[in-house]
C-alpha cells in the first residue's frame, strides 16, 4: 500500500477526538483504511495520510489511540497522533492536523463515521471530474444503515434551527415543508447536486487548494457551526456538491441530546454564525 504512484493525487485525513468511544473510533479508522486501500488499488489515489488530533487531557488516552493507528499503519503513507495540547476546539483541531501536510485533497472526518469501501474512490473521482467544485458531500445514513440523513442543506433560518434542535415531533411535523426545504429533500435523488449551500461536518471531502485558500476552519467557533461557516466561505471559491456515490454511516449528532453544556455551545455558535454571515429568521 505504501508503494504508490507520485503522479496520483494525495489525501490528508484529519480526525479530532475528545474522550472518544474507542470501539466506534476503531470502526471509523478500520473503514477509512479499507477505503484508502481500495482507492489506491483502483488508481484514483496515490497515498493517504492520517492525522489523529486528540483534544482530550492526554495521559491514559495516548496508548490506546496509538494502538488504533498502529493496527492500520500499512494503509497510510503516514499516521500521526497529535496530543497534549488540550481542548483547542473542533475546527482548530482539524486545522492543526491539516497544517501538517499540503495535499491535493483534505478529508474532515468525524470519529463516529463508518464509510463504504468505495467512498473515497468515488469522491476523489468526482472532484477530479469537477475541478470547479470546492467540496463534495456524501450520502449519509444513520447507525442502522437504512434511514437517510441529509448533510447537504440550504442556508438556515433561526426558526429552522430551533425546530430541528429543540421542538417536539408534533411541532416539527407542522413545519415539515420548511424543514424538508432546508434539507434539500426536493432535490435529493440518485444524481449529484451542485447547489449545496451548507454542508454538515461529519464528512467533508475538500479540494486541498480550496481548503487552504479559505484558511481552514475559523478560530471563532469552538464547537458547532464551524462547518457551516467553512461552507459559506468555500462556496465563494467554488460550488459545493452532493455526491451520492459516496456513502457513509454517521452514528452521532444532535446537540440537544447531549445536555445543557452542548446546548449552550450550540446557541453561542449559532449567534456567531448569523452575526457574521447574515440573519434569516424564517
Amino acid at each position: 500500500m505504501k508503494q504508490t504512484s507520485p503522479n496520483l493525487p494525495d489525501l490528508s485525513v484529519t480526525l479530532v477526538t475528545y474522550d472518544p468511544d474507542l470501539d466506534v473510533l476503531e470502526r471509523t479508522i478500520d473503514s477509512l483504511a479499507l477505503a484508502a486501500e481500495y482507492a489506491v488499488m483502483e488508481g484514483s489515489l496515490g497515498q493517504c495520510h492520517l492525522t489523529l488530533v486528540d483534544n482530550g487531557p492526554g495521559g491514559g488516552w495516548r496508548e490506546p489511540l496509538h494502538s488504533l493507528l498502529d493496527s492500520n499503519s500499512m494503509a497510510f503513507a503516514t499516521s500521526v497522533l497529535l496530543s497534549g495540547h488540550g481542548n483547542i476546539g473542533y475546527g482548530r483541531g482539524h486545522n492543526r492536523g491539516a497544517g501538517r501536510l499540503e495535499t491535493d485533497f483534505n478529508l474532515v472526518l468525524n470519529p463516529d463515521v463508518v464509510m463504504d469501501r468505495s467512498s473515497l474512490d468515488a469522491g476523489i473521482r468526482f472532484l477530479a471530474a469537477n475541478p470547479h467544485c470546492s467540496m463534495a458531500v456524501p450520502a449519509v445514513f444513520d447507525s442502522t444503515g437504512t434511514n437517510r440523513q441529509f448533510p447537504a442543506k440550504r442556508y438556515p433560518s433561526v426558526l429552522v434551527l430551533g425546530l430541528r434542535g429543540f421542538a417536539p415531533k408534533w411541532l416539527q411535523r407542522l413545519f415539515a415543508g420548511k424543514l424538508n426545504h432546508y434539507e434539500m429533500r426536493d432535490l435529493v435523488n440518485d444524481g449529484p447536486i451542485f447547489s449545496v449551500e451548507i454542508a454538515s461536518g461529519c464528512f467533508m471531502l475538500i479540494a486541498g487548494p480550496c481548503f487552504r485558500k479559505a484558511g481552514g476552519f475559523s478560530d471563532r467557533f469552538f464547537m458547532y457551526f464551524e462547518d457551516y461557516d467553512l461552507s459559506v466561505r468555500l462556496r465563494e471559491i467554488g460550488p459545493i456538491a452532493w455526491c451520492p456515490d459516496m456513502k457513509v454511516i454517521h452514528m452521532g449528532g444532535g446537540a440537544s441530546r447531549k445536555g445543557m453544556r452542548h446546548i449552550r455551545f450550540f446557541t453561542v455558535s449559532a449567534l456567531k454564525f448569523f452575526s457574521i454571515h447574515g440573519w434569516r429568521w424564517f
